[in-house]
């Protein structure tokens, strides 16, 4: 298991890199993301590039 909390705005090819790091330096078996847009677009930007299973939890400002 491993945190990144790299997430900023717009996704940069630079923070997906480094997020990439991270799931190939701990071997991941999937990619969870909680938090907001820019953690769920991460998200999917690793699950994209890596063929990982992607899962993620529902924006706080959703009013749940």
């Amino acid at each position: 298991m491993g945190v990144h909390s790299g997430a900023v705005m717009h996704t940069p090819v630079a923070a997906t890199e480094q997020a990439l790091q991270v799931v190939q330096d701990r071997n991941a078996d999937a990619v969870v993301a909680i938090g907001g847009g820019s953690t769920i677009g991460l998200g999917k930007s690793i699950a994209l590039r890596t063929d990982l299973p992607h899962m993620w939890t529902a924006p706080s400002s959703q009013g749940c």
